[in-house]
This record gives C-alpha cells, structure tokens and sequence, in this order.
C-alpha cells in the first residue's frame, strides 16, 4: 500500500541513527507481521507498545501523516500517549541522545498538530506542564530541557568530539517543533509562562538559539532559520507576559519578575540580538521576518524589565537593526508597530541612540498606513525623541 511503503522507507532513514541490532530486529518483526499502516490507533497502539526506538520512531512517523487529515477522527487518547512516550526517551537532565532525538521530531510535531487543532489536546498539555512546574516533578519538561540543552563539542580531556550516530547533535530538527508546541501553549497565558519560569525554560532556549546561531555552517545539522523563528516566537511569548506575583505589590506596575534577576535573562537576550543580526545580514527578504519582528518585541521586553539587559541591548547595534526592520516593514502594520515601539524604548534610555533618519523612517510608516491610529501615534513619539536627541 503507498501507505505502508511511505511508513517503511521513513522507517529504513530512522534506522540508520539507531545502534542496536535488537532494537531494528524489533522493528523488522513489526512490519514482516502485517500490522495495517492505515489505522490511526493501531498506530498509536504500537506507539504506546514500542519498547525500542526505531519501532517508536516507526509509528510516531506514521501517526503524523494521519494528523494532516484525520485529526478529529483521532483516539482521544493520542495526546497522553505522545506526551508519555516523548518524556519516556532517555536523557534525565543530560543532553538528550541522537536517535533520540530523531523519535522526538515526529512525536513533537504530531503534539504541535493536535494542540493547534483540538482545544482538548491543549487543556491536557498545559495541564501537564503547570502541573509538573508546581510539583518539581519533571517529567515532559524534563525531556524538553534535555533536547534544548546545548551539547558538549569537546570531551572531558579538551579535544573535539567526532560526529557519531549518538552525538547529540544529531536530529535537531526536533528543536522547531519543541519551540513551537511551547510557544503555543505559552502564548497570552501568564499561568503557563509562570510554571515555564520555573523551569528555567526561558534560560534553555535562549542558550541554544545563541549557541545554534553563533555554530559555524558545517556545524550546523538543522536548518537555522525555522529553529531560530521558533525559538524566538518562544522567547517573546515568555518575556512579554505580565509575571502573576506583581499583584503581591501595592503597586503591580513596579513589581520586578524573580527570573528578570541577576544573569539570568542573558543568554535570551544574547540570542536574540544574535538571530537579529544573522536574519538581517544573511537571510534575504522582500519585507520584514517573523523571526525579526518577534526578536524586536522580545528585546523591547527585555529592556523594560532589565535594566542591565537595558544596557546590553542599547549598547549593540540594536538600535540600527531596529530602524531596517522599519524599513523593511512596508505596508505590514505588526512589523511597524513591533520596530517602533523597540526604537521608542531605546530613545527612553537614551535619545542620542535613535538617528533622525529614524524620524523620517517613522514619518513614511505612518504615511503608509494611514488607518492605523497605533502607529500614527509611535510614529509621533519617535519622530519627537529624534528632535530631542539631536
């Protein structure tokens, strides 16, 4: 069946990540039985069975063809599974393995699915991650920070590590959908970003996009930009949520969040300016990226809420990476507000930062957008602070 022959052959290229013979012996049985390819919970019957990788990996792979068309005919029961068998894969706080790696893309990217498509699916994740962030209890989350963490390139005597079917750096294309499914479920709800806080979520990523986007080509064994966009969309939606304790003040608009403290912000912040700066200069666009308006808005916040990640930001080229992004923004009004309001809050710390042609920039934005009253008034305050500074 043309089915069964796509299972397979995803079968044959997840095996070659795999080093034990039992566990591909394990997977041949499997297939030689019969088992029928088409059905979504014999799919994920296997799944739940699997005790080897390359079977997981195998009906993982074929589960996630069947989301594409038959989600709402799915077993209710398929995200639990997915978020079982994605915290099951080894690692427990070291980087996660290789041809681990290569089982937990298709388990992600099936649960990225089905939290986009079934509301159900969303309580039952951001049930689970509230819940082991109270409890201390990781277990999903753990294996989340195990694949995000950033991997040893040297050994313990200081020399280089090869590549080997087991180096963590393999099959880090599972890192878009880890940024993803989280940048869903944290998205607009301070609940989440609370528990996500404190986890050190917001550490993790911001050390691998820094860590992925600094890796020369050849190191690089995922494609960069879809990582780096989703890892940024994850950033922005943890830092620009309001933090719930401020409502423990008399004053909320003065409360300082606890993961705003000392260090622990930098490497976001790092890597956000890193992914800015690579997009502009390498990657070519007709307009402005999502990756780049997400990293302004993730630096304004930043910024606010820092004041030594205020200084570091200011101190980059930021503020000129700020003003091509306005240029690039054309007619796209979340783009234009996202780069005025970064060149706004660079002006608050210091009005010598913003050059007058941003003024001018500002003045044409509002011009082309003239039914946007958000930016007719950005655009005034910045083209006033350009006046100011000079």
């Amino acid at each position: 069946k043309i089915h069964r022959a796509h299972f397979e052959k995803k079968s044959m290229a997840a095996l070659t990540t795999m080093t034990a013979t039992h566990a591909t012996s394990q997977l041949l049985q499997h297939i030689a039985s019969g088992h029928d390819a088409d059905s979504a919970i014999e799919l994920l019957q296997t799944l739940e069975d699997a005790e080897d990788l390359s079977t997981m990996c195998w009906a993982a792979s074929g589960l996630e063809q069947q989301l594409f068309s038959l989600t709402e005919e799915l077993p209710m029961n398929t995200a639990p599974v997915l978020i079982q068998r994605f915290g099951s894969l080894p690692g427990r706080g070291s980087p996660m393995p290789g041809a681990c790696r290569e089982v937990a893309m298709p388990l992600l990217r099936g649960l990225t699915e089905l939290v986009q498509a079934r509301s159900e699916d969303h309580k039952i994740l951001r049930a689970t991650i509230i819940e082991e962030a109270d409890s201390g209890d990781l277990f999903w989350l753990q294996a989340w920070l195990d694949l995000v963490s950033v991997p040893p390139t040297v050994s313990k005597g200081g020399r280089p590590l090869e590549p080997s079917l087991d180096d963590p750096h393999v099959g880090s294309g599972a890192l878009n959908y880890a940024c993803q499914v989280l940048a869903l479920i944290a998205r607009g709800d301070e609940e989440v970003v609370s528990a996500l806080h404190k986890v050190n979520v917001l550490s993790a990523v911001g050390a691998r996009l820094l860590q992925g986007t600094q890796a020369k080509p050849d190191e690089q064994v995922t494609a960069w930009f879809p990582f780096a966009t989703s890892a940024v969309l994850l950033i922005d939606a943890l830092v620009g949520e309001e933090d719930l304790d401020r409502h423990t003040i008399s004053n909320p608009s003065l409360f300082i969040p606890v993961w705003t403290r000392y260090h622990r912000p930098e490497d976001a912040a790092k890597g956000c300016l890193a992914a800015l700066e690579r997009s502009l200069q390498q990657e070519a666009f007709t307009g402005a990226s999502q990756l780049q308006i997400s990293a302004l808005r993730a630096l304004r916040h930043l910024a606010r809420l820092s004041e030594a990640q205020a200084t570091r930001i200011v101190r980059s080229r930021a503020p000129e990476w700020g003003l091509q992004v306005l240029q690039l923004a054309g007619l796209d009004e979340e783009a234009t507000v996202a780069a005025l309001e970064f060149l706004l809050e660079v002006s608050r710390r210091d009005l010598r930062l913003v050059p007058v042609v941003a003024g001018e920039a500002a003045k044409a934005a509002s011009e082309k957008l003239p039914r946007s009253e958000e930016v007719a008034n950005l655009a005034a305050k910045v083209m006033a602070a350009t006046k100011k500074g000079y």
